[in-house]
């Protein structure tokens, strides 16, 4: 939104943004500079996105949408993407001026001296050439894939008893919830976020039969590796409840064969872990998480129990550091980095203790946890490298 302001200064017309030839917004421009300005410490840069949707062939054309309403035919999340990714490759191939010039009316051919077709092509093939990995793929189908706000087969009726189930969840009326996913299934038996849902709820009511039923029953001819990962999880999870900590670790070590985001990743590898050792307590506290203070007092007595084991001083350290007690989340965290057993896991614990040390003032700390950052292979880890950087080095300016 911040970049919406700063653009006021060289937009046109009486809403100060990009113009098309003067009579509608270019919403694509207006969009894509602000996505080109977030530019988020993500597992797939808008350019590393760009690049798998055209080599999976879900790519908008932007030539199409750079117009005054074609913007929002195509799906939000592929468009903002695609839009800022364009506008960040002529930020940096011309500076920020020529494209302020080409902004306010849409005029490419004035600012760069070709037309937008040829830029666009000289973007398709910038993107083209960045090599991606199986996983980022399988990343990009998962979060891309998705039809636009207009060409969505869902009627509104069948997207409110969506939203009445998971308020009902969320609430707590579990019985509300059931009735309203078995509804929605009897719509759409094969709805694969609501399959994965009503499972979800039936096994918080203790109904662990019907909900392991459901998740093996699901179509994983239709599902993508992603979601074939998260009814792993799920399966992972019933499993353990009912007993099983052997099967269960299977199951996620399944989950963890194709491709995931990083979130996912990092909770299938310290569950199969901690299933494999049969540790229930572990269990009570990954697969049915408490909340406040009860986390930090089962956290506290476990690694009271456990003072080396590194997966605890992980789960203290990170749940300190979502309270911002950064002070005390420093200990624990220097105890896990490094000794975690993987570069995802490894890489969140040092992004958490760089940010502990910043929030601390320990900079020179900091600076030294996101120069390692910034060497990793995984695409958010080295952004976000790069971007405290960045940040430290402004800090340390201010502060002296």
């Amino acid at each position: 939104e911040l970049a919406h302001i700063f653009t006021e200064s060289f937009g046109s017309g009486p809403l100060r943004l990009s113009m098309q030839r003067g009579v509608g917004v270019n919403m694509g421009l207006v969009e894509g500079v602000a996505a080109a300005a977030e530019w988020p410490s993500q597992e797939l840069t808008p350019h590393e996105a760009s690049a798998a949707m055209r080599q999976l062939g879900i790519a908008p054309d932007l030539r199409a949408i750079l117009g005054a309403g074609s913007f929002w035919t195509e799906a939000s999340g592929r468009a903002y993407t695609a839009m800022g990714s364009f506008v960040r490759f002529l930020i940096d191939r011309d500076g920020m001026e020529t494209f302020q010039e080409a902004y306010g009316r849409g005029d490419f051919d004035g600012a760069y001296g070709v037309g937008v077709n040829a830029l666009i092509t000289e973007w398709e093939e910038y993107v083209d050439g960045i090599e991606l990995s199986e996983r980022q793929q399988e990343i990009a189908r998962y979060r891309y894939d998705r039809p636009s706000i207009f060409g969505k087969v869902c009627a509104r009726s069948l997207a409110d008893i969506r939203r009445q189930a998971r308020e009902a969840s969320n609430n707590g009326a579990l019985g509300v919830a059931d009735a309203q996913y078995q509804l929605l299934l009897s719509h759409d038996p094969f709805d694969i976020r609501a399959l994965l849902e009503h499972a979800r709820v039936l096994g918080r009511m203790e109904r662990h039969d019907e909900a392991l039923a459901l998740v093996e029953g699901r179509p994983s001819d239709q599902l993508s590796r992603v979601q074939e990962s998260q009814f792993l999880s799920l399966e992972g999870d019933l499993r353990w409840l009912g007993g099983d900590h052997r099967g269960a670790a299977e199951i996620y070590g399944a989950g963890l064969s194709g491709g995931v985001p990083l979130d996912m990743e990092r909770a299938l590898m310290i569950k199969e872990v901690m299933a494999a050792r049969g540790d229930e307590r572990a269990r009570d506290y990954l697969v049915e998480p408490p909340g406040g203070a009860e986390a930090m007092f089962l956290l506290n007595r476990w690694i009271i129990e456990q003072p080396d084991d590194p997966i605890v001083a992980y789960l203290l350290g990170r749940r300190l550091w979502q309270n911002r007690a950064y002070r005390h989340a420093i200990e624990y965290l220097e105890a896990a980095v490094s000794n975690l057993g993987g570069e995802v896991l490894d890489g969140e614990a040092l992004l958490m203790l760089g940010q502990s040390y910043y929030f601390e003032e320990r900079l020179p700390e900091s600076m030294t946890i996101w120069k390692r950052l910034a060497d990793s292979e995984i695409t958010r880890y080295r952004e976000a490298g790069n971007e405290w950087i960045t940040r430290v080095k402004w800090a340390g300016r201010n502060r002296d």
